[in-house]
């Protein structure tokens, strides 16, 4: 009968000598440029509900028949873009802000749009 013992598993730590650091230079890049992108997605987020928020006030603001304070424009970025439209009964307000691509590499452009529409308000009746 023959005998039953372990057996001996070869190895060779030679064949795979510096995967790891090939894996971790490739695996570092991916995972800063990865990041990058979801914080600027955020930022991009962030963005669009300000600007939601900022054509909200701004309409509510030109419905009254009052004029945008200075403050309006400051909280606004530099690149905006406002746009007022009156009608009889209704004001309507365009903000645009164009966005570019984090990553030099891939130069994508967009713009991000917002807009509110606000009915005029009868302020000479209002007590």
């Amino acid at each position: 009968m023959p005998k039953l013992g372990a057996a001996r598993l070869p190895t060779r730590f030679r064949d795979h000598e510096g995967y790891a650091t090939v894996e971790l230079a490739i695996a570092i890049p991916l995972l800063v440029m990865m990041t990058t992108i979801c914080l600027w997605s955020l930022s991009l987020a962030v963005l669009d509900i300000r600007l939601t928020s900022s054509a909200t006030s701004a309409a509510r603001i030109l419905a009254r028949g009052q004029t945008l304070p200075a403050e309006f424009s400051n909280s606004l970025p530099a690149q905006a873009y406002v746009e007022v439209f009156h009608d009889e009964s209704m004001v309507r307000v365009n903000l645009e802000v164009p966005v570019r691509s984090p990553i030099p590499r891939f130069p994508f452009r967009w713009t991000i749009h917002s807009s509110a529409t606000a009915a005029i308000e009868d302020v000479a009746n209002v007590s």
